[in-house]
């Protein structure tokens, strides 16, 4: 019988690698990112236009509030972010508290697992990057897909944001760009491509969120098919801190902002933007050219508050919650509420698979 940690690793990584690095909300986050982004970037008109999501059916808001409350699983540990998201649902439906469990990547899919096959589950929703995980534990029989949530929602929302058949959906979009430690990269020195980080000045000097999490195999991912498997190869071999050593990006973020490495990769600037605010020597590059990751919301089956949990997919999924949850991170948008990308935003690429990653990273699966 395979361990946990085998059965997670299988879940995160099966079928793609998209991730995301949740920000930091502080009060000029969302503004920061626009006019960092503003420089490289052009306005984005949202996909083709559908049908607004209905309004969910009495019935439902009058058996969420019945039940009171909900408790999610979210993928980020910054307090802010997931307070103000939890605050947004509540105020559109007071009569219903809404409790974080905030967790890692990782640790959000592993508790969410261990409970499902205990036949105890404590999550009504899991808020995490979009990877193989949502079709994995759809098959297992642990998430409810949208499609039977919200009726006909693949007509309601934008195809090309819709993952693993309409298991869930994309709420969020986040480019991911790089930050540095200005005390120790000369102004001069700044790469103006992630190609740039190819050369041996960096050896040793970057820092990179562990590999085993989808945030890094989307960037990896993107390295590869942008500049070569080469050039690819050796940003990796510069990587000073490899496996295992940041399990976060608030931690990874932490040590550059320490000095114990000069460059944060994979990061998006809601998660630099709070220790900026407050001094940090760090500052956020937004690429011209970068790829990004989808924030999604998995309905767990064995909810037990299943009405709540429907009610909050409703809400997730409307023009109205993805504002609010843009707000909460930050950031970009979703994808009926997208504002400025990259220019040359590349979407991730979600046939990656994990051999593919591990083969390239020179690293073996426990699985």
């Amino acid at each position: 019988m395979r361990s946990l940690h085998c059965c997670v690793r299988r879940y995160v990584r099966v079928g793609g690698a998209v991730g995301m690095l949740i920000g930091v909300t502080v009060s000029a986050a969302s503004a920061g990112y626009a006019a960092t982004a503003r420089k490289t970037s052009t306005t984005t008109s949202a996909t083709t236009k559908v049908p607004p999501i209905p309004a969910p059916p009495k019935k439902l808001v009058k058996a969420a509030e019945a039940e009171g409350k909900l408790t999610l699983y979210i993928s980020t540990s910054v307090t802010t972010t997931v307070a103000e998201v939890d605050a947004a649902f509540e105020r559109k439906y007071p009569g219903i508290t809404a409790t974080p469990v905030s967790l890692g990547n990782a640790s959000s899919a592993a508790k969410f697992l261990a409970n499902a096959q205990a036949g105890a589950q404590a999550a009504d929703i899991i808020f995490r990057p979009y990877d193989g995980f949502f079709a994995a534990a759809y098959h297992d029989g642990f998430l409810t897909p949208l499609d039977k949530i919200i009726p006909g929602f693949k007509s309601h929302f934008p195809a090309a944001y819709i993952f693993a058949n309409g298991v869930t959906a994309a709420t969020f979009i986040g480019p991911i760009g790089f930050t540095y430690n200005t005390n120790l990269v000369p102004a001069a020195d700044v790469p103006k491509s992630f190609a740039d980080f190819a050369r041996p000045f960096w050896q040793g000097h970057l820092a990179s969120i562990d590999p085993n999490t989808p945030t890094p195999e989307t960037v990896i991912a993107f390295w590869i098919k942008k500049f070569g498997p080469t050039t690819a190869h050796e940003i990796w071999a510069n990587v000073g801190q490899k496996l295992g050593s940041y399990a976060t990006g608030p931690a990874e973020i932490a040590s550059v902002a320490a000095g114990n490495a000069w460059v944060g990769l994979e990061i998006s600037y809601p998660a630099v933007a709070a220790l900026i605010a407050v001094g940090a020597p760090l500052k956020y590059v937004d690429l011209p050219t970068e790829t990004g990751n989808y924030q999604s919301v998995g309905v767990a089956k064995q909810a037990p508050d299943p009405a709540a949990a429907q009610l909050f997919a409703y809400w997730a999924y409307s023009k109205a919650g993805q504002i609010s949850i843009d707000n909460a991170w930050g950031g970009v948008g979703g994808p009926l509420n997208l504002k400025v990308l990259p220019k040359h935003f590349v979407r991730p690429d979600l046939t990656v698979t994990p051999a593919q990653t591990d083969s390239f990273l020179g690293i073996s699966s426990s699985f």
